[in-house]
């Protein structure tokens, strides 16, 4: 159910930082990477805390943990970026290394789905993992 609601968002989310933390934002489709997967996993009935605080440091605690060579489809995951930080960026895992997130160096400009064989992505892979449904 995740996947469906976020996959709605392909193409048509550019990314906007700080966005998909009020109703107008979420109404006009601008979310960023935490925002997002906050989002598609509340239309799955899943609740990940408040919308309002959605960042990918309040999402890295959410689930449990998993080992990154045991990522199955519906977890989440990290980036780290020498300029951005730690834990700048979380996407959701498809399986096959794609994963949908919202990026502006996504496919998309925003909503989109890319893979961890890509070395933008995989360079930045921190290989933290988290399983929501178990």
């Amino acid at each position: 159910k995740a996947f469906e609601a976020g996959y709605k968002f392909y193409g048509k989310s550019p990314y906007a930082w700080g966005g998909g933390r009020t109703l107008a934002s979420i109404k006009a489709h601008h979310f960023d990477c935490s925002s997002f997967v906050h989002y598609i996993y509340s239309k799955a009935g899943i609740h990940l805390g408040s919308m309002s605080g959605a960042t990918t440091f309040s999402l890295r605690n959410m689930g449990k943990p998993v080992n990154y060579k045991h990522m199955k489809r519906g977890d989440i995951f990290f980036f780290n970026d020498k300029s951005e930080g730690k834990f700048c960026h979380v996407g959701f895992y498809l399986g096959n290394g794609l994963f949908m997130h919202d990026s502006p160096s996504a496919d998309t400009g925003g909503v989109g789905i890319s893979s961890l064989k890509d070395p933008h992505w995989s360079s930045r892979f921190n290989h933290t993992v988290r399983r929501i449904v178990y």
